[in-house]
């Protein structure tokens, strides 16, 4: 039941399926933060402004990237601590 509240509330807020302007303003906000919206806001540039505005969405997208290897590079290390723990 999670999984399908959070999704569709995830999704909305992104400003992907939704545009950022049709957000009431707490989900815009976020908006901006979150992958789906920062592409998608990206692409459109890219479409229409020639890539004028593209440092926001591509950082957006970067740091995203490197806090997922983040995680993903210290998952071994917790996992092994509750092996040895438990």
């Amino acid at each position: 039941m999670k999984a399908p509240v959070l999704l569709t509330v995830g999704d909305a807020t992104s400003g992907a399926v939704i545009g950022a302007d049709l957000l009431p303003s707490g989900a815009r906000a976020v908006s901006d933060l979150l992958p789906p919206g920062a592409a998608v806001r990206g692409i459109a540039d890219l479409g229409c402004c020639n890539g004028s505005h593209l440092a926001g969405p591509v950082l957006t997208l970067a740091l995203w990237a490197i806090a997922a290897a983040i995680l993903l590079s210290l998952r071994p290390r917790v996992m092994r601590r509750r092996g040895v723990a438990g």
